[in-house]
């Protein structure tokens, strides 16, 4: 806008905001024999610019298109309009009858915030997973996998259908950089916790890097970093950083004016001798 039109206010018209997406591809291919293949595609958006129908239309003789549908729990208070509720597949082009489960090819659904299926989302956090597998006569069979959240929108627990579970803590719990991180998996032998084996991370204070592990089986690999966060020496679960004060590996930076920029990396070997690696 000029200045002159500034300052006299003048009308410069309506200014709209416009969505945009493609809703059709044509691609010809040509074949061995010097022939030409032609496949199309062909989307549907909504009044929110979403694909919901993506047509996979195949070639140009019928009988080979597939039809994508796409459905999405919404809460438009909050302005959560992004998250997928249900994914089919099917094997027919999309606006054509359909029969179940005969046409379909595939169903994925969406469970989000520990609701019912298809309730308005109130944080958007995916918390349970469907995909089907089958069906018993006219009903139909999921495996699925849950996702639990702590306050900060962390995963606390996950468990899935078949058995397999993982629970997640920080210490402490009230802060957004915990000291350290516990994951505890499935437990072994069913009804005895102590069969759970875990694995521990502790971060530093003040960038929440990860500067040590301990595995399942108790044994501890650390890390230092330097000012950048960028990593300098590492000690590995067979050598002890209490007991061993030069690491398994060893990286620094050798950058100057004029010079080549390199890395060095160092590796200790089993004649406790180091070994330069310049990158």
């Amino acid at each position: 806008m000029a200045q002159g039109d500034r300052q006299a206010g003048t009308a410069l018209g309506t200014v709209t905001a416009n969505l945009t997406g493609t809703a059709a591809t044509r691609t010809w291919d040509r074949k061995h024999d010097g022939s030409w293949q032609q496949t199309s595609t062909a989307t549907k958006f909504d009044d929110e610019g979403r694909a919901v129908e993506d047509s996979d239309l195949g070639g140009a003789a019928p009988g080979d298109e597939e039809c994508t549908t796409t459905s999405y729990a919404d809460n438009a208070t909050d302005w959560l309009r992004a998250l997928p509720k249900q994914v089919e597949v099917l094997d027919v082009a999309c606006g054509r009858n359909v029969t179940y489960p005969a046409h379909l090819l595939s169903r994925k659904r969406n469970t989000y915030d520990a609701l019912a299926f298809g309730a308005t989302p109130t944080r958007g956090l995916l918390s349970k997973r469907e995909e089907l597998t089958g069906y018993t006569g006219t009903t139909p069979n999921y495996r699925s996998k849950s996702t639990g959240y702590d306050s900060y929108g962390r995963v606390r627990s996950t468990s899935d259908s078949s058995g397999a579970s993982s629970t997640t803590v920080f210490t402490p719990a009230t802060t957004t950089k915990p000291d350290t991180l516990t994951v505890t998996g499935t437990e072994l032998v069913a009804g005895v916790p102590s069969s759970a084996q875990s694995v521990v991370t502790e971060f530093d204070g003040v960038r929440s890097l990860p500067t040590a592990t301990v595995d399942a089986n108790g044994k501890r690999s650390e890390a230092e970093f330097d000012a950048l966060g960028r990593l300098t020496k590492a000690w590995l679960a067979n050598r002890p950083k209490a007991s061993s004060p030069t690491p398994n590996l060893e990286y620094s930076k050798r950058i100057s004016e004029g010079a080549i920029a390199a890395v060095v990396a160092k590796k200790h070997t089993a004649s406790a001798t180091a070994l330069p690696r310049t990158a």
